[in-house]
């Protein structure tokens, strides 16, 4: 930054905290409909949206996954055993066995469970 600037910059930040001690009853208010505003923002946010009979495709779960993460351990039956809400994302099967996915509602990760043929 040139001096300038920073001169500038160190001027409107003086005035700003001379503001804000002078008018403390203003910044309380800004500052409960900021929150106020940030509280709906959260409570409207949107939830994930799972298909009842989970994803259609392998390419839909790839979607998924690139925003949300996957977890391999713990598995997915030891998440449900703890408690948690597991949605049914997708049944793939692979060369040597299956794989299921589900989404944890609690955490908003996914974590799949792995099935071998030779077990």
């Amino acid at each position: 930054m040139s001096e300038r600037s920073n001169a500038a910059r160190a001027a409107r930040n003086a005035y700003a905290r001379e503001w804000r001690k002078k008018n403390p009853d203003k910044v309380k208010d800004a500052e409960r409909r900021y929150w106020e505003k940030k509280g709906r923002e959260m409570a409207t946010a949107p939830l994930v949206n799972i298909p009842e009979n989970g994803l259609p495709s392998r390419e839909a779960l790839r979607e998924f996954l690139k925003e949300h993460d996957y977890c391999i351990s713990p598995t997915a039956f030891q998440m449900k055993a703890d408690g948690n809400t597991m949605t049914f994302l997708y049944y793939d099967q692979e060369a040597y066995g299956d794989r299921t996915y589900f989404y944890c509602v609690e955490d908003g990760k996914v974590y799949s469970n792995y099935f071998s043929i030779g077990d």
